[in-house]
């Protein structure tokens, strides 16, 4: 790094990557093969809270909740690859978050059951981690 000088406090972030084997081995597992390559855009789902709007008007505009820092921002075009190459963790855990969210986007009352299991029952959420191979070291 030549004659790089760094301040007392001074800040290293190291962002980890997935290697590419995994990658498609995730791609494949998940049959998003053919999608992989596709430009896409990241954006949040998650609406925001209302605003005033600029203009004559002073209209009421959303504004999206922002996304992770990790993620590349929503007005730049990235690919699946890239995310789970240089973004996503392919193999860290699922957080309590996780299972909050899949039980709010379950139709099915059994599997809402189960993953209310999941959101009170940290054990469980360890077991599923380490019998779908997650935190493993390969």
């Amino acid at each position: 790094m030549g004659n790089s000088e760094y301040a007392p406090g001074s800040i290293c972030n190291l962002q980890p990557r997935t290697s590419a084997g995994e990658v498609d081995e995730f791609l494949a597992i998940t049959d998003y093969e053919n999608e992989a390559d596709k430009l896409v855009h990241v954006r949040s789902l998650i609406p925001g809270e209302f605003a005033p709007g600029f203009g004559l008007c002073m209209l009421m505009r959303r504004l999206d909740q922002p996304l992770p820092s990790h993620l590349p921002p929503s007005d730049i075009t990235t690919t699946l690859r890239s995310l789970f190459t240089n973004h996503l963790n392919l193999r860290s855990s699922p957080r309590k978050s996780f299972f909050e969210w899949l039980r709010r986007l379950s139709p099915d009352e059994r599997e809402q059951e189960r993953l209310d299991d999941f959101i009170t029952n940290p054990v469980s959420t360890l077991y599923v981690s380490r019998a779908l191979g997650l935190n493993t070291v390969r």
